[in-house]
């Protein structure tokens, strides 16, 4: 997405950038697990990460538009991966649903009791 060759260079930032962004998006489950559901655990999260499916396929298939190397060096993903075939597809789809599974289930320990901590301050 940077311009850069493919390498090792590019992978590791790459693999940065991944990391930042799945960080942010946590962030965006957490702001619903305790706005919304007001509650989390593993199904939570799955539910959850329905809309983190279908906002990310959409954002897969618009890459082309954005990154410098497809399609002359690298081929275009497609909508959901549909551009690596069905596998592509079921893979990007299990990996979020895992993904949300594990934010759902990391995030459910955390208790959080507003009327207590109303009481304290």
């Amino acid at each position: 997405m940077l311009g850069l060759e493919p390498g090792a260079t590019a992978w590791i930032v790459g693999f940065i950038m991944h990391l930042m962004i799945s960080g942010l998006i946590a962030l965006v489950y957490a702001a619903g697990f305790e706005y919304v559901t007001h509650r989390a655990g593993w199904l939570v999260g799955v539910a959850f990460s329905i809309v983190h499916v279908l906002i990310g396929g959409i954002v897969m298939g618009m890459v082309p538009a954005m990154h410098p190397l497809i399609p002359e060096q690298m081929p275009a993903p497609g909508y959901f991966m549909a551009g690596m075939g069905m596998m592509g597809v079921i893979g990007f789809i299990m990996e979020h649903m895992i993904y949300g599974a594990i934010v759902g289930a990391m995030y459910s320990p955390v208790q959080h009791h507003p009327a207590r901590d109303e009481a304290v301050a």
